[in-house]
This record gives structure tokens, C-alpha cells and sequence, in this order.
């Protein structure tokens, strides 16, 4: 069964090879989670992006993270379980938490 979610991915670079992922969403109830992750290449990044964004905001996002530029994409209203599938299959673990 479909569960519809409103959902953004924030992506900003933590090391030149390193990215931090933010996956931001708000259910039909109006409840909002945020779920930090760490993405450890470019080739990765650009596969995971693939499930989400056309070719061009691709390279855009990129560019941007290439230049130390935090980027949002706007997922818009998509299955939560498709999103978690693909942030199980492209994604380590969790961001451990940082200092406050």
C-alpha cells in the first residue's frame, strides 16, 4: 500500500569525499522526521540521486556540493517505502550525533 509523503533531501559536503545527507519528510498527518546519513563518494552520490532527480538536477547538485554549496531537493510527494528502499540500498548507517 502506498503511503504518500511530502519529502526533501538536504546535501551539503562534510570532505571532499564525503556527503551529508539530511532526508527531511512530512507524512499526511502532518508529523515531520529528519534522518541524517553519510554518502563516501561521488559515484555513489550520482546513483542515489538517480532514483530521485532528472539527469540535469543531477549535475546541478553536484556542481553545487563540488563547491562546498549545501543543495535541497524537492522530492515532492513520493511512497515513503520506495524512498526507504533506496536509502537502505545506497546508504551505510546513520550520522552519529555531533557535538550541540
Amino acid at each position: 500500500m502506498e503511503r504518500p509523503v511530502t519529502a526533501q533531501l538536504h546535501i551539503m559536503p562534510e570532505t571532499p569525499t564525503t556527503y551529508r545527507v539530511l532526508y527531511l519528510r512530512r507524512d499526511q498527518s502532518g508529523a515531520t522526521a529528519v534522518l541524517p546519513w553519510r554518502i563516501y563518494d561521488q559515484a555513489t552520490l550520482r546513483r542515489f540521486l538517480q532514483h530521485f532527480a532528472p539527469r540535469g538536477a543531477i549535475e546541478q547538485i553536484l556542481t553545487g556540493v563540488a563547491a562546498g554549496n549545501a543543495q535541497v531537493l524537492d522530492l515532492g510527494a513520493m511512497d515513503a517505502e520506495h524512498i526507504a528502499h533506496v536509502l537502505r540500498h545506497y546508504v551505510p548507517g546513520p550520522i552519529p550525533p555531533g557535538p550541540a
